[in-house]
């Protein structure tokens, strides 16, 4: 099966060897990597092309011209990956805490659903973040706002490991979404759900990053507040269409 899989990056040149190695190892798919990369001083960019030329994988870079953040990255990776024609698209954190041996359970999961979601917060999910109280109460209270804002179903709404059918992000209008941090998701999963598309979680445990820093601010916080409240007005006279 065809699989475009989509990688935002900023400063992660220390985890991209591993990554690109435990991504084309997976058997049972056809890979292609697409990793779109802000700019990163520590010269991401550069270890990608490298990679790239010394094993001739598969692999796409697109090189933005500054940090214009997580929303657009991965619209611009979604745009990239629905032009190779692939079957499914799936969307990860280029840190590691997403492992990509569970991406072809996410993948088995679209069988019978449309959206497969990777959850923290289900039976047999975890996470080995070690998370301070605050930072663990504005996740958790996070995502119960969101759910209760949006009306979503999905337990872990601001995930960013996700699979998708290729038909669910082309009927989509990517480039509505307005979103630029981590709620980028919650709009993501709103749409899809307006759109009628079947959405589904399975259990992962979120590992613990062991190189980089986490790209966590205030902004993306005070966005995680405000943006639920313009998302459900923005999308008010949208109806589902399935």
């Amino acid at each position: 099966m065809s699989v475009a899989i989509v990688c935002p990056t900023y400063n992660e040149s220390e985890n991209l060897p591993s990554l690109v190695s435990r991504v084309f190892a997976l058997e049972g798919i056809d890979p292609r990597l697409i990793i779109v990369d802000d700019s990163s001083p520590d010269g991401t960019a550069k270890v990608v092309e490298t990679i790239t030329r010394e094993t001739g994988l598969p692999i796409t870079l697109i090189e933005r011209q500054e940090k214009m953040g997580l929303g657009t990255a991965y619209i611009d990776g979604f745009s990239a990956a629905l032009k190779t024609n692939c079957e499914f698209v799936v969307q990860m954190d280029a840190d590691l805490s997403h492992p990509p041996e569970l991406i072809p359970l996410l993948l088995k999961s679209l069988q019978n659903h449309d959206v497969a979601v990777a959850s923290r917060y289900i039976k047999d999910g975890s996470n080995n973040e070690k998370w301070s109280y605050w930072r663990k109460l504005v996740s958790r209270g996070g995502d119960s706002y969101v759910r209760t804002i949006l009306g979503l179903n999905a337990s872990d709404p601001k995930s960013g490991f996700k699979a998708f059918r290729s038909n669910v992000l082309s009927s989509i209008p990517l480039n509505a979404i307005s979103s630029v941090g981590f709620i980028f998701q919650s709009e993501l999963l709103f749409l899809a759900k307006k759109h009628g598309f079947s959405v589904t979680e399975i259990p992962y445990e979120f590992a613990k990053r062991t190189a980089g820093i986490s790209k966590m601010s205030w902004s993306i916080i005070i966005e995680g507040l405000f943006r639920p409240l313009q998302i459900r007005w923005k999308y008010i006279n949208l109806r589902k269409k399935r």
